[in-house]
């Protein structure tokens, strides 16, 4: 199975969001990386936003090996309060995406 561009490039992004650790950043790579695919593929929104969140563990889980198996400097992980801002941003995003996806396949249909 291939997955269509739009979808590896957003569930790409929400990985190096993962990635990024408790960097302000992640959490906007993970909202962008939900809005691509909601925005571009339609679908549901609770598709992107489990498919995002699952790229988001995947790149944490990564950097917490890394943290582990290695002594470079990198990120630190997330903190309770960046995964509840992840996982709502990204809700957030996924509803927004998935609603101008909607909204303008439905003036295309009106036209």
């Amino acid at each position: 199975m291939f997955l269509k561009p739009r979808m590896l490039l957003g569930l790409v992004i929400a990985f190096v969001g993962g990635l990024a650790g408790n960097d302000p950043m992640a959490t906007l790579f993970v909202v962008v990386g939900t809005f691509i695919p909601a925005c571009g593929l339609g679908g549901t929104w609770w598709r992107w936003f489990v498919l995002s969140l699952s790229a988001w563990a995947g790149g944490s889980a990564v950097l917490m090996v890394l943290r582990l198996g290695s002594g470079l400097d990198l990120p630190g992980t997330a903190t309770q309060l960046d995964t509840i801002m992840t996982v709502l941003a990204a809700c957030s995003s996924a509803v927004v995406g998935t609603s101008l996806n909607w909204a303008a396949s439905r003036m295309i249909r009106q036209r």
